[in-house]
């Protein structure tokens, strides 16, 4: 059975618009470290697993079998996460034709702050902060 138990390979999340100010980083695990908990934030291209995000058919977006997750619930502002893959509304996103990642039950999108590295969620204002790609 092809596929079990192996990693499929990912796409890197990078900012949609090369004029973010954001250097095109994608969306990393700090440190590789992908734990329960672990917050994503913007890092220099590394070509590691810590940048290759699975998109499934459920809406979760996963890496190192976790799921990508507004855990601070639907506030603006609140912390994206991994969090172990349970099937909750907070880790179900979608990525708009516009390039917003946008969770699907709050409404909130995936969003770097100007002159932060952190990911959190925001409203969505359609601002280049909150545009992503496929790579």
């Amino acid at each position: 059975m092809a596929g079990l138990g192996q990693r499929r390979p990912g796409q890197a999340l990078v900012p949609g618009d090369a004029h973010t100010g954001q250097d095109l980083q994608p969306i990393d695990v700090p440190n590789s470290d992908g734990v329960e908990g672990q917050r994503p934030w913007l890092w220099d291209c590394n070509n590691t697993g810590a940048q290759l995000w699975n998109f499934h058919r459920d809406g979760t977006i996963r890496n190192f079998a976790l799921c990508l997750d507004t855990a601070g619930g639907s506030a603006a502002g609140a912390a994206v996460q991994l969090s172990r893959c349970s099937g909750a509304a907070s880790q179900k996103f979608s990525l708009t034709t516009a390039g917003a990642l946008v969770n699907t039950n709050s409404g909130k999108c995936v969003q770097v702050r100007r002159g932060e590295q952190q990911v959190r969620a925001g409203r969505l204002q359609r601002q280049r902060s909150q545009k992503w790609r496929k790579v």
